[in-house]
């Protein structure tokens, strides 16, 4: 079970979908709570100590993968795996090293999906800050802009898991879609705050530049989007696919100019370019 901001999410394996049940009723008395987010998966006890065994397994093989990536090595990353599902945690020193650390885990055999949930360090975070942003982005502190846009994608992704009614059987692909948004979560984070940090001393040239940058980032990001969202809306009832066509057609998708604000997506969680 893990905490944040009142949103209770639960992780781990249950026998029955009662059993599943029962934990997210008994986690709506807690104290305190806003959100119950039940990701436990049902394994019937006949296959328990299978399923056990091949994710111990998984778990084994994407530490060793991890291990032998150079580029990996100093981080300190935690695994676990739940019917082939590995979630990632613990603390990565740049946002290159935790993109590549999903990479290689998805990589070894048997994996399914990644939960990425690595923090990065605070002094890594402002040292990996790309020089080129967005174009007329408001000011505001970087650790203050860094800790929202991280609020708003988990605030987001939870709205979007609640309204769309992600089943059990949905998980696996939703997981996927939610990694794509954290990425790209993060990906824009780094771009604005860059922006926000050289506002004062770019000259114009690189002013555009920099928002080419965040406007190309920011259509790599509907890019990866894509194709995770359509394997989960092919998976959807079809209540479940009203709501969603509901919500996108609620997004409007204008023309990007060089002097206009990106539009907002639930791919990219972010206000990452409003100008002025």
């Amino acid at each position: 079970m893990k905490t944040v901001k009142g949103v209770i999410t639960l992780h781990g394996k249950v026998a029955s979908a009662e059993e599943q049940q029962a934990a997210e009723e008994i986690a709506r008395t807690i104290e305190g709570q806003k959100k119950v987010v039940n990701q436990l998966t049902v394994v019937p006890t006949l296959e328990r100590k299978r399923v056990d065994r091949q994710d111990d397994q998984i778990v084994t093989d994407v530490k060793t993968a991890l291990t032998k990536d150079a580029s990996l090595q100093k981080a300190a990353i935690d695994v676990r795996a739940e019917k082939g599902i590995v979630t990632l945690t613990g603390k990565a020193p740049s946002l290159a090293t935790s993109v590549r650390a999903s990479e290689v885990a998805r990589r070894v055999a048997g994996v399914r999906a990644v939960r990425n949930e690595l923090a990065i360090t605070a002094r890594a975070a402002a040292s990996d800050r790309v020089p080129a942003a967005t174009a007329g982005t408001h000011p505001r502190s970087g650790a203050k802009a860094a800790r929202s846009r991280v609020d708003d994608v988990e605030a987001r992704i939870t709205m979007l898991h609640a309204t769309l009614n992600i089943t059990p059987a949905q998980e696996a692909l939703w997981t996927n879609v939610t990694q794509v948004m954290r990425d790209n979560a993060k990906t824009m984070d780094a771009l604005t705050t860059a922006r926000v940090d050289q506002a004062k001393t770019m000259n114009a040239v690189e002013d555009l530049k920099s928002y080419t940058e965040i406007t190309k980032a920011h259509t790599e990001g509907l890019t990866k989007f894509l194709p995770a969202f359509e394997a989960l809306y092919a998976s959807m009832s079809e209540a479940q696919k009203a709501e969603a066509n509901t919500m996108f057609r609620g997004h409007q998708r204008r023309p990007m100019a060089a002097k206009a604000p990106l539009p907002k997506s639930p791919a990219m969680a972010t206000n990452a370019a409003s100008v002025k």
